[in-house]
């Protein structure tokens, strides 16, 4: 049911086309991952941190496709060493991160609620890779202090 409300929903806001592209990828993406982050979020029902609250509408996690393609590149050119995810949600981006061989991976969202659904998420994962460093922060990014490696 949940893919068919997201189809729904990419469809009436785009089109047929890329709803039943990104619906495919998003079961592909969601079971290779073992994660559940595909339900979208009211960001104003969330508890959230910041002065840029007036900005914040739906979460939706980035694009299974996208990502992999973005991960692979990377990855071919040997820059996966760390990683921060600016607006990490539910976490999605640091769970694939981990999968592509980055070895320090933060991630900073100014949604409480969206940050412990990714601390669950990367807990999961860190079992799989122990020697992974993993940071989620509840922050908004501009108050967000860059680390350096």
């Amino acid at each position: 049911m949940k893919y068919l409300r997201y189809f729904y929903f990419i469809a009436r806001n785009w089109n047929l086309f890329l709803a039943a592209f990104t619906v495919r990828h998003e079961i592909r993406g969601e079971k290779e991952y073992n994660l559940d982050t595909l339900s979208l979020v009211r960001l104003r029902d969330a508890t959230l941190k910041g002065h840029n609250l007036a900005h914040a509408s739906v979460y939706q996690g980035a694009n299974y496709f996208l990502l992999k393609k973005a991960f692979r590149f990377l990855h071919e050119n040997e820059a996966n060493n760390s990683i921060t995810d600016f607006g990490c949600g539910k976490g999605r981006v640091l769970v694939v991160a981990a999968h592509f061989g980055f070895n320090t991976i933060r991630g900073v969202d100014f949604a409480e609620d969206l940050c412990l659904i990714a601390k669950a998420n990367v807990a999961n994962v860190a079992k799989k890779f122990p020697a992974v460093k993993f940071e989620i922060e509840w922050n908004d990014v501009a108050d967000y202090k860059i680390a350096v490696d």
